[in-house]
């Protein structure tokens, strides 16, 4: 058992320790609190000399040889982190940097249309958001017309519409397998299973497809491979044999 004046020395020891814990090591200065200030300039300072290229070109990592880009969402992703600092601190420094960041983006002409719309949908809505957030700072009217061609560049287009919901736009166009009925392409993929039946069975290597006609005549039926995309590249479909169930 501890006595009352052994509980007090021990107390006081370890008072003494805790203090001498927290103190610095002598000849190191105490470190500053961090506050959200400086993590706002440490992350600038990363944004403007680590992964800004110049003319309005992003690096898509630290090392050197990195690959630079003006578009989808690696790059337009570090304009949204540059636009939340100007919106903190309407840094008149990033309006200039804003104007160079818009004027590097694509200029999205019409709409998406099919069959020559190989695009992806996401990567123009991210260059519109982009694009905005470069105008709020910069005022630069090419800004602001970038953003809403983007824009228009998927909603105006035919590639990502007329789905199962026709209000929500597809990501990318079309479908695995494209079916034409009398050389009429179903871009919204009506009555088109593949690999799988409406039941939910897997049925590997098939393409299934119901259709009905208003009156009997002669019609014509014709598969193709999907159109080819940047991303994953081109399709091929072969064809080894079919059958007419009526």
């Amino acid at each position: 058992m501890i006595g009352p004046r052994r509980a007090s020395a021990a107390l006081a020891v370890a008072a003494a320790l805790a203090a001498l814990a927290d103190a610095p090591l002598s000849g190191q200065p105490a470190a500053s609190p961090s506050t959200f200030a400086t993590a706002s300039d440490a992350a600038l300072a990363t944004l403007l000399h680590v992964d800004y290229a110049g003319g309005g070109r992003w690096r898509m990592c630290d090392r050197t040889g990195c690959p630079e880009a003006v578009t989808d969402w690696g790059a337009d992703g570090l304009t949204y982190a540059l636009w939340l600092r100007w919106q903190a601190s309407r840094d008149p420094e990033l309006a200039a940097l804003g104007k160079d960041l818009a004027a590097a983006l694509p200029d999205y002409t019409g709409g998406c249309d099919l069959p020559a719309c190989a695009g992806w949908s996401d990567v123009p809505e991210w260059d519109a958001i982009a694009a905005v957030r470069d105008f709020e700072p910069s005022r630069d009217p090419k800004a602001l017309a970038r953003a809403e061609a983007a824009f228009a560049y998927v909603q105006n287009g035919d590639a990502f519409s007329l789905g199962a919901c026709p209000d929500v736009r597809y990501q990318q166009p079309g479908g695995h397998a494209r079916v034409f009925v009398d050389g009429h392409e179903t871009f919204d993929r009506t009555g088109i299973w593949q690999n799988k039946s409406s039941s939910g069975l897997r049925l590997p290597g098939s393409v299934l497809f119901a259709w009905r006609w208003p009156r009997p005549g002669s019609h014509t039926i014709r598969f193709a491979p999907e159109i080819p995309n940047a991303k994953e590249g081109g399709s091929f479909l072969h064809v080894r044999g079919y059958l007419i169930v009526h």
